[in-house]
């Protein structure tokens, strides 16, 4: 039974911090079509966060499969293993880029493609305004 709690509080955890890139849990859970309550609910452990949840979440944030049921920080009595730090590393993507990405993804493609187009530009800008090297 220790392990189930282990994976609600990291699940949990991941949760708490995803939400961060929004203004309120009200805004996230519309963003991966849930119900505000229910997001409190698995908030304060009324509630657990199941497996299709967890499932629904990464697909509509475009995090790898698993992602909630991957510990924040690796336990006390981890060998300090480089390669697993560095996938879970390569898993925390900051919450405003997830957030990012979940409009994104919920924009037309027409409406997408207008964004990459000015996002491209901006870069241009940016490139033509770093100072020069010489």
């Amino acid at each position: 039974m220790k392990n189930v709690q282990n994976v609600q509080d990291t699940r949990r955890d991941h949760l708490r911090r995803l939400m961060q890139g929004y203004s309120s849990q009200r805004q996230f859970a519309d963003a991966m079509g849930l119900s505000a309550s229910y997001i409190n609910q698995i908030l304060t452990g009324v509630r657990e966060m199941g497996g299709l949840v967890s499932r629904r979440i990464e697909t509509a944030l475009g995090l790898p499969e698993g992602y909630f049921d991957t510990p924040l920080s690796p336990p006390a009595n981890a060998s300090g293993d480089e390669a697993g730090s560095a996938s879970l590393e390569q898993m925390l993507i900051p919450t405003h880029e997830l957030k990012l990405l979940a409009d994104y993804r919920r924009l037309s493609k027409q409406h997408q493609k207008m964004l990459r187009e000015t996002a491209a530009g901006y870069l241009l800008i940016e490139r033509e305004n770093l100072p020069s090297s010489s």
